[in-house]
């Protein structure tokens, strides 16, 4: 119906809506599908058979944008057939959360460079056993962990799944909303972990979602003032390839001293941008 189409901007209240697929063509090179209702994949079955004839019609996707309404689990179910994506090379997906078994599925999308997604722990409670690819092509990484606190080895889950990823860019935090706030000492071995597996990452954010922050007492201020931030962020000295870095503290009480900018001023040579966000 529409040969010429590149770039489909698609709202619907769910993702069973089959008229997305009329304006599905062989051309097209951007969806963007935003999802309305309060359970948009109840349907499975049909959402799914949807995703794999939108494979069938347009093979050289390159950019999937999925914006939801409501705060919802976005199935593995849903992405499976788009692993049959050779060109697929950006997906984002807006307010939705995506489990650990969604995430599985998407390690094995064979070109993706780009991914910004919401993590959240497995239904039962078990990553362990889920088997990753490791996103193989994967450039860029934004994700941030809506878990709980008994789930907080879920960004060291996420990172080794990336194992064999190419990372340059890597954006990872809490949201506060839903999770817990790291200590210092529980955020040095994520550090060592990414400085051990993306020897090549350029760009490093870490944020502490503020959503709640103005909302905190007093006494739910994580308190680190005998903690050393520079024995925290010391595995990340290594990575002399950085240029971007932006860490927002959020609620961890910090303290920046002289001693912790000589040392990343030695460090890293390439630094072209720095942000440090404190309470």
């Amino acid at each position: 119906m529409f040969p010429f189409l590149l770039h489909l901007i698609f709202r619907t209240e769910d993702a069973s809506n089959k008229d997305v697929i009329r304006f599905t063509w062989k051309r097209l090179d951007r969806l963007d599908i935003t999802l309305d209702a309060t359970d948009p994949f109840a349907e499975i079955d049909e959402c799914s058979a949807i995703s794999r004839e939108i494979v069938s019609r347009a093979p050289d996707l390159h950019s999937l944008t999925m914006f939801l309404s409501h705060d919802v689990d976005v199935p593995a179910a849903y992405f499976a057939p788009m692993a049959d994506f050779h060109h697929l090379r950006y997906v984002c997906i807006e307010q939705g959360w995506v489990r650990m078994e969604a995430m599985s599925v998407l390690s094995k999308f064979p070109a993706l460079e780009e991914l910004v997604a919401d993590i959240k722990s497995p239904e039962d409670d078990d990553s362990e056993q889920l088997v990753f690819t490791g996103f193989v092509c994967l450039e860029k990484l934004y994700c941030i962990d809506i878990s709980h606190a008994e789930q907080s080895g879920l960004k060291r889950r996420m990172l080794e799944a990336c194992a064999s990823s190419p990372l340059l860019s890597l954006k990872m935090g809490d949201d506060l909303e839903y999770s817990s706030v790291l200590t210092l000492e529980e955020w040095q071995p994520l550090c060592e972990l990414i400085a051990r597996q993306f020897p090549a990452l350029e760009e490093y954010t870490w944020r502490i979602s503020r959503i709640s922050i103005n909302g905190l007492d007093p006494d739910e201020i994580v308190d680190n003032t005998n903690s050393s931030l520079l024995d925290a962020i010391e595995p990340l000295l290594a990575l002399r390839t950085l240029i971007i870095v932006d860490i927002d503290f959020g609620a961890l009480d910090v303290h920046l001293t002289d001693d912790f900018y000589s040392a990343i001023a030695s460090a890293w040579p390439k630094l072209a941008s720095v942000t440090f966000l404190c309470t």
